[in-house]
Protein backbone atom coordinates (compact mmCIF):
# COMPACT_ATOMS: atom_id res chain seq x y z
CA UNK A 1 0.00 0.00 0.00
CA UNK A 2 1.09 3.54 -0.81
CA UNK A 3 -0.13 6.86 0.59
CA UNK A 4 -1.19 10.02 -1.24
CA UNK A 5 -1.45 13.37 0.55
CA UNK A 6 -3.62 15.91 -1.28
CA UNK A 7 -2.17 19.39 -0.68
CA UNK A 8 -2.92 21.48 -3.76
CA UNK A 9 -5.46 23.87 -2.22
CA UNK A 10 -4.98 27.64 -2.17
CA UNK A 11 -6.49 28.25 1.33
CA UNK A 12 -8.40 31.36 0.29
CA UNK A 13 -10.43 31.47 3.54
CA UNK A 14 -7.29 31.50 5.68
CA UNK A 15 -5.70 34.21 3.56
CA UNK A 16 -8.79 36.40 3.98
CA UNK A 17 -8.57 35.95 7.75
CA UNK A 18 -4.89 36.88 7.75
CA UNK A 19 -5.54 39.98 5.66
CA UNK A 20 -8.04 41.18 8.29
CA UNK A 21 -5.70 40.76 11.28
CA UNK A 22 -5.34 43.57 13.81
CA UNK A 23 -1.96 44.77 15.10
CA UNK A 24 -2.12 42.59 18.22
CA UNK A 25 -2.44 39.51 16.00
CA UNK A 26 0.66 40.44 13.99
CA UNK A 27 2.59 37.26 15.00
CA UNK A 28 0.16 35.23 12.87
CA UNK A 29 1.34 37.05 9.76
CA UNK A 30 4.05 34.38 9.59
CA UNK A 31 1.32 32.11 8.21
CA UNK A 32 0.86 34.30 5.14
CA UNK A 33 1.82 32.75 1.83
CA UNK A 34 2.27 29.24 3.24
CA UNK A 35 0.21 26.16 2.39
CA UNK A 36 -1.83 24.79 5.29
CA UNK A 37 0.19 21.57 5.32
CA UNK A 38 3.35 23.59 6.09
CA UNK A 39 1.98 25.79 8.86
CA UNK A 40 3.86 25.62 12.19
CA UNK A 41 2.48 23.05 14.61
CA UNK A 42 4.02 21.82 17.85
CA UNK A 43 7.70 21.41 17.03
CA UNK A 44 7.33 21.09 13.29
CA UNK A 45 4.70 21.75 10.67
CA UNK A 46 1.29 20.14 10.21
CA UNK A 47 2.62 17.82 7.49
CA UNK A 48 5.26 16.42 9.86
CA UNK A 49 2.56 15.15 12.20
CA UNK A 50 0.50 13.66 9.37
CA UNK A 51 3.63 11.96 8.02
CA UNK A 52 4.31 10.48 11.45
CA UNK A 53 0.79 9.00 11.51
CA UNK A 54 1.18 7.49 8.05
CA UNK A 55 4.62 6.01 8.71
CA UNK A 56 3.41 4.63 12.03
CA UNK A 57 0.72 2.74 10.09
CA UNK A 58 3.46 0.84 8.25
CA UNK A 59 3.31 2.75 4.96
CA UNK A 60 6.69 3.99 3.77
CA UNK A 61 6.00 5.05 0.17
CA UNK A 62 4.24 8.41 0.37
CA UNK A 63 3.39 10.93 -2.36
CA UNK A 64 2.32 14.56 -2.02
CA UNK A 65 0.32 16.39 -4.69
CA UNK A 66 0.59 20.18 -4.58
CA UNK A 67 0.40 23.10 -7.00
CA UNK A 68 2.96 25.22 -8.81
CA UNK A 69 2.63 28.08 -6.33
CA UNK A 70 3.58 26.00 -3.30
CA UNK A 71 5.75 23.35 -4.99
CA UNK A 72 9.06 25.13 -4.08
CA UNK A 73 8.03 25.30 -0.40
CA UNK A 74 7.26 21.58 -0.31
CA UNK A 75 10.63 20.86 -1.95
CA UNK A 76 12.40 22.94 0.72
CA UNK A 77 10.51 21.07 3.42
CA UNK A 78 11.43 17.71 1.84
CA UNK A 79 15.15 18.49 1.75
CA UNK A 80 15.12 18.87 5.52
CA UNK A 81 13.13 15.66 6.06
CA UNK A 82 14.90 13.11 3.83
CA UNK A 83 11.73 12.99 1.73
CA UNK A 84 12.17 12.06 -1.95
CA UNK A 85 11.69 15.10 -4.19
CA UNK A 86 10.27 12.95 -6.98
CA UNK A 87 7.44 11.99 -4.61
CA UNK A 88 6.22 15.60 -4.66
CA UNK A 89 3.94 16.08 -7.65
CA UNK A 90 3.19 19.51 -9.11
CA UNK A 91 -0.28 19.73 -10.69
CA UNK A 92 0.86 22.72 -12.78
CA UNK A 93 -1.60 25.33 -11.51
CA UNK A 94 -0.50 28.67 -10.07
CA UNK A 95 -3.71 30.31 -8.87
CA UNK A 96 -6.98 29.36 -7.20
CA UNK A 97 -8.79 30.17 -10.44
CA UNK A 98 -6.66 27.61 -12.31
CA UNK A 99 -7.12 24.79 -9.81
CA UNK A 100 -8.24 21.47 -11.26
CA UNK A 101 -9.78 19.89 -8.17
CA UNK A 102 -8.53 17.37 -5.61
CA UNK A 103 -9.85 14.38 -7.56
CA UNK A 104 -8.00 15.39 -10.73
CA UNK A 105 -4.87 15.76 -8.58
CA UNK A 106 -5.44 12.31 -7.12
CA UNK A 107 -5.79 10.85 -10.60
CA UNK A 108 -2.30 12.15 -11.43
CA UNK A 109 -0.99 9.64 -8.89
CA UNK A 110 -3.49 6.83 -9.49
CA UNK A 111 -2.56 6.52 -13.18
CA UNK A 112 1.08 5.81 -12.32
CA UNK A 113 0.68 3.82 -9.08
CA UNK A 114 -1.09 0.50 -9.60
CA UNK A 115 -1.50 -0.24 -5.89
CA UNK A 116 -3.87 0.06 -2.96
CA UNK A 117 -3.88 3.65 -1.72
CA UNK A 118 -4.33 5.48 1.54
CA UNK A 119 -5.61 8.93 0.54
CA UNK A 120 -5.47 11.77 3.09
CA UNK A 121 -6.07 15.51 2.80
CA UNK A 122 -2.94 17.52 3.61
CA UNK A 123 -4.69 19.69 6.18
CA UNK A 124 -5.91 16.88 8.44
CA UNK A 125 -4.73 16.54 12.02
CA UNK A 126 -6.18 13.53 13.79
CA UNK A 127 -7.06 13.65 17.47
CA UNK A 128 -3.96 12.59 19.45
CA UNK A 129 -5.59 9.48 20.97
CA UNK A 130 -6.22 8.01 17.49
CA UNK A 131 -3.55 6.25 15.46
CA UNK A 132 -4.08 5.83 11.73
CA UNK A 133 -2.56 2.35 11.87
CA UNK A 134 -5.85 1.14 13.42
CA UNK A 135 -7.73 1.96 10.21
CA UNK A 136 -4.98 0.56 7.97
CA UNK A 137 -4.91 -2.67 9.98
CA UNK A 138 -8.69 -2.97 9.72
CA UNK A 139 -8.31 -2.75 5.95
CA UNK A 140 -5.58 -5.41 5.87
CA UNK A 141 -7.78 -7.70 7.97
CA UNK A 142 -10.65 -7.27 5.50
CA UNK A 143 -9.68 -5.50 2.25
CA UNK A 144 -12.47 -3.26 0.88
CA UNK A 145 -13.01 0.45 0.14
CA UNK A 146 -12.89 2.11 3.54
CA UNK A 147 -13.65 5.69 4.58
CA UNK A 148 -13.03 7.44 7.88
CA UNK A 149 -16.07 8.89 9.65
CA UNK A 150 -16.69 10.55 13.01
CA UNK A 151 -19.60 11.75 15.11
CA UNK A 152 -20.41 15.36 14.20
CA UNK A 153 -22.05 17.20 17.08
CA UNK A 154 -22.20 20.56 15.32
CA UNK A 155 -23.67 21.76 12.05
CA UNK A 156 -23.96 18.88 9.58
CA UNK A 157 -24.82 21.15 6.64
CA UNK A 158 -21.09 21.77 6.06
CA UNK A 159 -20.12 18.09 6.01
CA UNK A 160 -20.46 14.98 3.92
CA UNK A 161 -22.87 12.91 6.01
CA UNK A 162 -22.85 9.12 5.84
CA UNK A 163 -25.71 6.74 6.54
CA UNK A 164 -24.36 3.33 7.53
CA UNK A 165 -25.89 -0.12 8.02
CA UNK A 166 -23.71 -2.89 9.50
CA UNK A 167 -20.62 -0.90 8.64
CA UNK A 168 -21.56 -0.47 4.98
CA UNK A 169 -22.21 2.97 3.51
CA UNK A 170 -25.87 3.12 2.48
CA UNK A 171 -25.88 6.77 1.43
CA UNK A 172 -23.47 9.68 1.25
CA UNK A 173 -25.05 13.13 1.36
CA UNK A 174 -22.79 16.10 0.66
CA UNK A 175 -23.71 19.07 2.93
CA UNK A 176 -27.31 17.98 3.61
CA UNK A 177 -30.01 20.54 4.32
CA UNK A 178 -31.70 20.39 7.72
CA UNK A 179 -34.09 17.45 8.01
CA UNK A 180 -32.55 15.53 5.09
CA UNK A 181 -31.03 12.87 7.37
CA UNK A 182 -30.85 12.02 11.05
CA UNK A 183 -27.31 10.64 10.74
CA UNK A 184 -24.53 12.44 12.61
CA UNK A 185 -21.75 10.43 10.96
CA UNK A 186 -19.53 12.80 9.02
CA UNK A 187 -16.97 11.68 6.46
CA UNK A 188 -13.52 13.18 6.46
CA UNK A 189 -10.95 13.14 3.65
CA UNK A 190 -9.21 9.94 4.70
CA UNK A 191 -9.85 6.84 2.59
CA UNK A 192 -8.32 3.47 1.87
CA UNK A 193 -8.93 2.60 -1.77
CA UNK A 194 -8.06 -0.88 -3.06
CA UNK A 195 -6.56 -0.89 -6.54
CA UNK A 196 -9.88 -1.95 -8.09
CA UNK A 197 -11.64 1.04 -6.48
CA UNK A 198 -8.94 3.62 -7.23
CA UNK A 199 -9.01 2.48 -10.87
CA UNK A 200 -12.61 3.71 -11.13
CA UNK A 201 -11.56 7.33 -10.55
CA UNK A 202 -10.92 7.98 -14.23
CA UNK A 203 -14.41 6.68 -15.03
CA UNK A 204 -15.92 9.03 -12.45
CA UNK A 205 -14.02 12.03 -13.84
CA UNK A 206 -15.15 11.21 -17.37
CA UNK A 207 -18.74 11.66 -16.16
CA UNK A 208 -18.20 15.03 -14.45
CA UNK A 209 -17.69 18.53 -15.75
CA UNK A 210 -17.89 21.02 -12.88
CA UNK A 211 -15.05 21.94 -10.56
CA UNK A 212 -17.29 21.24 -7.55
CA UNK A 213 -17.72 17.62 -8.65
CA UNK A 214 -13.97 17.25 -9.16
CA UNK A 215 -12.81 19.08 -6.06
CA UNK A 216 -14.38 17.58 -2.91
CA UNK A 217 -13.17 13.95 -2.66
CA UNK A 218 -16.47 13.06 -1.01
CA UNK A 219 -18.20 13.36 -4.39
CA UNK A 220 -16.15 10.41 -5.64
CA UNK A 221 -17.09 8.35 -2.57
CA UNK A 222 -20.76 9.31 -3.04
CA UNK A 223 -20.54 7.87 -6.58
CA UNK A 224 -18.32 4.90 -5.71
CA UNK A 225 -20.70 3.47 -3.12
CA UNK A 226 -23.34 3.16 -5.87
CA UNK A 227 -20.89 1.09 -7.91
CA UNK A 228 -19.53 -1.26 -5.22
CA UNK A 229 -19.74 -1.84 -1.47
CA UNK A 230 -17.94 0.87 0.52
CA UNK A 231 -17.45 0.60 4.27
CA UNK A 232 -16.91 3.08 7.07
CA UNK A 233 -14.38 3.11 9.89
CA UNK A 234 -15.26 5.32 12.84
CA UNK A 235 -12.51 7.51 14.30
CA UNK A 236 -12.71 9.76 17.38
CA UNK A 237 -12.46 12.87 15.22
CA UNK A 238 -10.05 15.27 13.60
CA UNK A 239 -9.41 18.98 13.65
CA UNK A 240 -11.39 20.86 11.01
CA UNK A 241 -8.90 23.39 9.77
CA UNK A 242 -9.99 26.06 7.34
CA UNK A 243 -9.92 29.42 9.06
CA UNK A 244 -7.47 31.23 11.34
CA UNK A 245 -9.82 30.60 14.27
CA UNK A 246 -9.70 26.85 13.53
CA UNK A 247 -5.89 26.99 13.46
CA UNK A 248 -5.74 28.79 16.81
CA UNK A 249 -8.09 26.26 18.42
CA UNK A 250 -6.04 23.38 17.02
CA UNK A 251 -2.83 24.91 18.37
CA UNK A 252 -4.40 25.33 21.80
CA UNK A 253 -5.75 21.77 21.96
CA UNK A 254 -2.57 20.11 20.73
CA UNK A 255 -0.40 22.07 23.16
CA UNK A 256 -1.95 19.91 25.90
CA UNK A 257 -1.43 16.59 24.12
CA UNK A 258 1.29 14.13 23.21
CA UNK A 259 1.70 13.46 19.49
CA UNK A 260 3.67 10.82 17.66
CA UNK A 261 7.35 11.55 17.27
CA UNK A 262 8.02 13.55 14.12
CA UNK A 263 10.14 11.54 11.63
CA UNK A 264 12.88 14.07 10.73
Amino acid sequence: MKAVILAAGYQTRLEKDLAALSEEDAPYQILNGRPKALLPLKGGVLLDHLLAQIKNSGIEEIYIVTNGKYYPQFCSWAQGRNFALDHIINDGTLTNEQRKGALVDLELVVRSLPDDLLVVAGDIVFYPHFELKQMVQDYHDNPRPLIAMYQEYGDTSRRGIVEVCNGRVESFIEKPASGTTTSRLASTACYVLPLFAAARLQEYLSQTQTLAERDAPGHFIAWLHTQMPVYAFEIPGRFDFGSLDDYQKMESELSKSELLKIPL
